[in-house]
């Protein structure tokens, strides 16, 4: 358990170089200061994905499908 999880914080870390920003996203302005790092690095590895319409939904609640799909993209990432 503590492999996966310093290979995963190894792998989304802050020190890796973010090739997408969040600047593409219409709602870009409502994302919190302290998450747009960590976003924008999900973003990047292709965790997560941004809603319709060029929008992140930053507020929005997340649907039981949408939290299984992200389950599911992190646990292939950090697979050997």
């Amino acid at each position: 358990m503590f492999t996966k999880k310093r290979r995963a914080s190894h792998r989304f870390g802050s020190n890796r170089q973010a090739a997408v920003s969040l600047n593409f996203f219409k709602d870009r302005d409502v994302v919190p200061s302290w998450a747009a790092d960590r976003l924008t690095i999900a973003l990047s590895q292709g965790l997560i994905a941004g809603g319709a319409a060029d929008r992140i939904r930053p507020q929005a609640s997340v649907s039981r499908a949408e939290a299984g799909v992200l389950l599911m993209r992190v646990l292939n990432a950090i697979r050997p």
